[in-house]
């Protein structure tokens, strides 16, 4: 286990199974591994199976309907994944701001409201 794996599980005992994810993930997205990990965290408690039930939103960065389906996949099967298995749809969603997101804000912004990035 990597320091920053170890901090994320003793920070979110929840991400305890895909924190080695998160880093890795973080790592190809060329962003500090706690930015995600707190991210997670404040969308869903790390939680792959939270849903809001005003928005529909679901998983472990709240991905909405149209997202899901921008992505190729739905908020239905997002929810029958594993933490570790969503992580691959979560660095497919960060994927296009990749180089952009300089700070833990720029990281919220980017799941938020893209738009506000860099501001």
């Amino acid at each position: 286990m990597t320091a920053a794996t170890a901090a994320i599980t003793a920070a979110y005992p929840t991400m305890l199974t895909y924190a080695g994810d998160i880093v890795a993930v973080a790592g190809r997205l060329g962003i500090d591994p706690a930015w995600l990990a707190n991210v997670i965290n404040f969308e869903s408690g790390g939680n792959p199976k939270a849903r809001n039930a005003i928005s529909s939103a679901t998983g472990l960065i709240q991905f909405m309907p149209k997202t899901a389906s921008r992505l190729g996949t739905s908020t239905a099967a997002l929810a029958r994944m594993s933490g570790k298995q969503q992580m691959a749809w979560t660095e497919r969603y960060f994927t296009p701001y990749k180089g952009r997101m300089g700070s833990q804000a720029d990281v919220y912004a980017a799941v938020f409201y893209p738009a506000a990035m860099g501001k």
